[in-house]
């Protein structure tokens, strides 16, 4: 059976409802009564003859249930609630970014399989490679459509500046292939050890124009 509203899954929702009823040591009127509703519509919910709103749910969380648990099966533990605050900044993510959607999901199997063999398999001596989790996450990244919104432009532009000045000091010259290889390498220094060091620079511009 599935909400109209959510789409999720929801087997046994009833059962699991009379449970969050009866550990509340709740009658089904009075239960109905605290959540909004009448008596016979908490009777259907229960026989799963009916789908609860999402007012109704809100309701059962504000009188102390576990709607998430209702819906899923699953409790709202501290676990949970991070998981919950993780996913989220990961989908922030992936809309800033525009990544290609559904990976998230993909790619947290992968990790997950590496952590049921890790944790849940004692007997099991396979050794567990991360190498195909980190490969699919690169590739993710990589179908970004907007890249720029974490690229810091004005860091760009001095970091070519800077190149330009010194290879004019230091009387040589790069070719544009060897200046964005050159560019590269000082914009990712600059981002862990801002500002450049003067050497670092001058070291970095000779090896591109080597």
């Amino acid at each position: 059976m599935r909400t109209k509203s959510t789409g999720i899954v929801m087997k046994d929702f009833g059962k699991r409802l009379k449970e969050e009823r009866e550990r509340l040591g709740m009658t089904q009127e009075a239960f109905a009564k605290a959540c909004g509703v009448g008596r016979t519509a908490q009777f259907n919910y229960e026989r799963e003859e009916r789908e609860p709103s999402s007012k109704y749910l809100n309701a059962v969380n504000e009188i102390g249930g576990d709607s998430n648990y209702v819906m899923s099966g699953f409790r709202r533990t501290e676990e949970w609630i991070y998981a919950r605050g993780y996913k989220a900044v990961l989908y922030a993510v992936e809309r800033m970014l525009g990544l290609q959607e559904g990976e998230i999901e993909r790619i947290a199997i992968l990790d997950v399989e590496n952590m049921r063999k890790l944790h849940f398999s004692p007997d099991n001596h396979e050794i567990i490679s991360t190498v195909a989790f980190q490969e699919a996450v690169i590739e993710w990244l990589k179908t970004a459509k907007n890249p720029d919104m974490i690229v810091d432009f004005d860091l760009v532009i001095s970091v070519l500046a800077q190149i330009d000045e010194t290879a004019k000091s230091l009387g040589v010259t790069i070719s544009p292939g060897k200046k964005t290889s050159v560019a590269s390498i000082l914009y990712r220094s600059a981002k862990k050890n801002a500002p450049l060091d003067k050497l670092v620079i001058e070291e970095t511009v000779k090896l591109g124009a080597s």
